[in-house]
């Protein structure tokens, strides 16, 4: 009886390890404001729809004297592209020139890594490269805050 026991609780651990690593990702993950403050202000806002992405990016230099900003739900998204597990690839309009960049966005726990891995059409662009992406929310005294859940 004991020894039953002992392998129920086994293979009860064993259930729950393989079903949380193999667990479908919980809904609209990627949504919301995304931001990274070195080098330059760069920011995306994410709208998830299942696994479909869409979004607006603003990227502008310590500066000020370049920008490559799409306002939040102005036009066209500048960033639309598919989500599989913990990774999206995306398609990104500058609108400072007609460069488009195809991107990897990899969700981390509480961060987002922003690769840009093609320039699908060649032009200046004021978005990086390579960024760590954090989420964050506005607060009107602070100014952007990263958000800490």
């Amino acid at each position: 009886m004991r020894k039953e026991f002992v392998r129920l609780t086994m293979f009860i651990c064993l259930g729950s390890a393989v079903t949380s690593l193999y667990a479908i990702p919980s809904e609209k993950q990627f949504d919301g404001e995304w931001g990274s403050h070195k080098g330059f202000d760069f920011g995306i806002h994410l709208h998830q729809n299942g696994n479909r992405l869409t979004g607006y990016h603003s990227g502008v230099t310590k500066d000020g004297s370049r920008t490559d900003t799409a306002p939040d739900g102005e036009g066209s998204p500048s960033i639309t592209g598919t989500i599989k597990g913990n990774t999206a690839v995306v398609d990104v309009h500058s609108t400072y020139s007609d460069a488009v960049l195809k991107v990897r966005l990899t969700l981390h726990d509480r961060s987002l890594d922003w690769k840009v891995i093609e320039v699908k059409q060649s032009g200046d662009y004021y978005i990086p490269d390579k960024a760590t992406l954090y989420k964050e929310h506005w607060d009107p005294k602070k100014g952007w805050v990263r958000d800490r859940s």
